[in-house]
């Protein structure tokens, strides 16, 4: 196919793509006044697969306004590269997409939250994911049913580009009722007639260049669709192709896989994450200021791992500086729980999920101070790592809570509490009771808690008991024992 008809056809594609799925992204145009600019330089983090047309990056934007950062992107060699934001929120990474200039591996991302956001640039290849918490637990029956569900969601968990249709798990956010919609392009290597199916728990339809060709609606497991049952047909050029899946996740475990029988194939094989049109993840390897008003000083930021336990989470966060290298000795890091720590790259755990502020402070380039969004890591597969957990407990036990918020000292309490860890929580709970007059009336309960912790366990300390009752009982929360209850 010409490289003119082919560019032809993918804008035709995209346009019918757009018309379900808005893309979220943005192209630089410039407000009279000085903008404050900083700019990364990305590389690959692995190979460039054979005719890979779009690049993404993750980059930190301190102390810009989310909802009106704008990028630009140029190669080494000052090409310029079509670009765009397609993710923004507090407290989390920008997710910037820009086209690949051929030959070039290096490329400079430029970022302002003082330029407008104009929505004319549109990704034209891989794989992108969005989620968003469904309202309603019931059946989705249609594909129309569907897009008022999504339309009603209260916003995004997340979106990023993926290798395939394939998932067992919301990898943004909590996967108890989700909706979660694909879109991007895949290749036909030989025109002919293509059956498209859909296997899933729960609600789940297929689109190919715009058009339905599988579904799957209601509430069902995953089984009853294991051999193609659901099923459709399209006749397809060779050459790259739109496609869209959305599924909605409303009662049983989380699946979705789309499959494929290509012309002259027998049975239906999950399509391969090489059939869809390549992305590459770009990582930042330099930082540089390049107004006056922005932060010499910057890092980035990763959830690696995390306990969960019901609603409690506690997480282990890797902070790395970015920019030329100052030494480790030179970065100090003061971490919102009270926690320091010098090095280039640090690893905290957070006994609080939430906004946390971080600072930063280089030596030579000043300080910076971020709050980020500290969260799950959403695409683990198990949420309690048994190393992981002891790892936490030797962290929280060797901590002074009494310079810690007592929010932190709060929450370290009742995870310790509901993972049995009594020592912990009684180390926790000491610094509760000497500082019961920061507890706030809706917190009041963790004494309960730590007194029936005190008293039972092996630990015995009645008179710590006492004083955690009596401190629940002065802030108005119920004590229930051997049948007895008591509201203040």
């Amino acid at each position: 196919m010409a490289v003119n008809e082919r560019h032809e056809k993918l804008n035709v594609m995209a346009g019918a793509m757009l018309h379900f799925f808005p893309l979220a992204a943005f192209a630089l145009v410039a407000l009279s006044g000085e903008a404050a600019e900083v700019r990364f330089l990305v590389r690959p983090d692995s190979g460039i697969e054979a005719g890979c047309a779009l690049g993404h990056a993750a980059l930190p934007c301190a102390g810009m306004n989310p909802a009106r950062v704008s990028a630009r992107v140029a190669a080494a060699n000052g090409a310029p590269a079509p670009a765009g934001v397609f993710w923004s929120a507090p407290g989390e990474l920008l997710k910037v997409g820009f086209d690949l200039v051929p030959g070039e591996r290096e490329y400079w991302i430029t970022i302002s939250d003082r330029i407008a956001p104009s929505s004319n640039w549109v990704a034209r290849s891989g794989l992108l994911l969005e989620t968003r918490q469904s309202r309603s637990g019931a059946p989705v029956e249609s594909l129309a049913d569907f897009r008022k569900r999504w339309d009603a969601a209260a916003g995004a968990d997340g979106r990023g580009f993926v290798a395939s249709i394939f998932h067992g798990a919301n990898p943004h956010g909590r996967s108890e009722r989700f909706l979660s919609l694909y879109s991007g392009f895949f290749r036909a290597a030989a025109p002919g007639e293509y059956e498209f199916a859909t296997l899933s728990s729960d609600a789940s339809f297929l689109l190919v260049n715009g058009r339905p060709v599988a579904d799957w609606p209601g509430l069902h497991p995953p089984r009853d669709g294991r051999y193609g049952e659901h099923s459709g047909r399209v006749r397809l050029d060779a050459g790259m192709h739109c496609i869209e899946y959305a599924h909605a996740q409303c009662a049983s475990a989380p699946c979705a896989v789309a499959a494929w029988k290509q012309p002259g194939e027998a049975a239906f094989q999950v399509m391969p994450p090489g059939a869809f049109a390549p992305a590459a993840e770009f990582k930042p390897a330099m930082y540089e200021p390049l107004s006056d008003d922005a932060p010499r000083a910057c890092f980035t930021w990763q959830a690696k791992a995390h306990t969960r336990v019901d609603s409690i989470a506690v997480v282990l966060v890797l902070v790395s500086v970015l920019g030329p290298d100052p030494g480790a000795a030179s970065c100090r890091w003061i971490f919102g729980d009270g926690v320091k720590a010098v090095g280039r790259a640090v690893e905290h755990i957070f006994p609080k999920a939430g906004m946390r502020a971080v600072r930063l402070e280089v030596e030579g380039r000043g300080a910076i101070e971020q709050d980020i969004l500290v969260a799950p890591n959403w695409a683990q597969a198990n949420d309690w790592p048994e190393d992981l957990f002891r790892r936490q407990v030797r962290d929280f036990t060797g901590r002074d809570w009494r310079s810690a918020p007592v929010a932190d000292a709060i929450a370290a309490a009742q995870w310790a509490d509901r993972v049995g860890a009594p020592e912990l929580a009684a180390r926790a709970g000491e610094t509760l009771i000497a500082r019961a007059s920061e507890v706030p009336p809706d917190d009041c309960q963790v004494f309960v808690t730590l007194g029936r912790r005190f008293w039972g366990h092996g630990l015995g300390r009645y008179d710590r008991a006492e004083r955690s009752f009596r401190r629940a009982l002065a802030k108005g929360a119920a004590v229930v024992s051997n049948g007895w209850w008591r509201q203040c």
